[in-house]
């Protein structure tokens, strides 16, 4: 087991997947993080507004 990452990442395998989070790359956990999935909502609602 790779101990790279915090918390849950050693040992949290996310659906379909057959790594940990600890053991994917930058890119791959990009792709399904809530987060970053969050954050471009976030940013394209500022875009959008007029202040």
């Amino acid at each position: 087991m790779n101990h790279k990452g915090f918390g849950y990442h050693p040992i949290f395998i996310p659906n379909d997947h057959k790594q940990t989070f600890s053991e994917m790359n930058i890119d791959q956990k990009n792709q399904i993080s809530h987060k970053i999935k969050d954050f471009k909502k976030l940013i394209q609602f500022i875009n959008n507004r007029n202040f």
